[in-house]
């Protein structure tokens, strides 16, 4: 055989092994398939592809840029080169990739759902984040409207997140982005009579037009706390805990002696 056919030869072994989950003798052939080419595209691809299943991601990330020189409008290695550098940690860089092929004129599925499950992560964010944390406002500035407009616009909550972490970086004090976080008292009222407690000598509890306002905010969320008195001695708290829960990104943090708990609310807080 020729070096062109002692190639393809190595590929045909690499994939047949590969496709029998023996990765380590799928890169092994494939690694040989290099041997005769290093500038191969296809044998990058499928060294890449077998090193990501290895968890060898740096090397993964290595040979798939290789590929992807050659081959810039392939999805599969578009979307694959994405999630090795998400692997790592490398969430902005991964995004990066996957809106330069955007860019290209090109939108598929699976570069798409790829961008939505890294705007679905908590990471996404923290990247943001980060740079507010750091000082880095410019990079915030810069970052966030490119962003803004690619995350769905039913992500309300994420949508929010970021808008509120440009208003720090822009330096406003007047603020469009809702709260993130909110910490609630619902009442005094309590099955408890402790002596430290001083609560007690009056009552008084929060409006029906309140509860409206919170719920109003639930899809911007990120996190509530509950507090009262004791929260459970609410006949209307079950309800509120029912409205929030619809609400799959929302943290609850419930402050409670945990006496009035029932088996039933008990299950569905375990549970939820």
């Amino acid at each position: 055989m020729n070096s062109f056919e002692e190639l393809q030869f190595y590929l045909e072994e690499g994939k047949k092994y590969f496709q029998k989950s023996d990765y380590s003798s799928a890169a092994e052939c494939f690694n040989k398939a290099m041997a005769f080419d290093p500038k191969n595209k296809e044998a990058a691809f499928e060294l890449g592809k077998t090193y990501y299943v290895l968890k060898n991601y740096p090397r993964a990330i290595e040979l798939l840029e290789q590929a992807q020189r050659f081959s810039p409008l392939d999805e599969h290695l578009c979307v694959l080169l994405a999630q090795s550098y998400k692997r790592i940690g490398e969430y902005e860089t991964a995004l990066k990739k996957l809106i330069n092929f955007k860019k290209q004129g090109r939108s598929v599925p699976g570069v798409d759902n790829e961008l939505l499950s890294i705007y679905n992560e908590k990471s996404f964010s923290q990247i943001v984040q980060n740079y507010n944390f750091k000082g880095q406002y410019g990079l915030t500035r810069e970052f966030v409207p490119e962003h803004l407009e690619l995350v769905p616009k039913e992500n309300i909550c994420l949508r929010n997140k970021l808008l509120n972490e440009l208003e720090i970086a822009e330096g406003k004090t007047l603020l469009s982005a809702k709260p993130r976080r909110l910490t609630v008292t619902l009442s005094n009222r309590c099955n408890l009579f402790c002596i430290m407690c001083l609560t007690r000598y009056t009552k008084w509890e929060v409006s029906s037009k309140i509860i409206k306002e919170i719920y109003s905010l639930f899809p911007y969320l990120e996190k509530v706390m509950w507090q009262g008195g004791e929260v459970f001695a609410l006949d209307f708290f079950e309800e509120i805990l029912s409205v929030g829960f619809q609400y799959p990104h929302l943290r609850h943090s419930i402050v409670t002696n945990g006496q009035l708990i029932s088996e039933k609310m008990a299950e569905k807080l375990r549970t939820t």
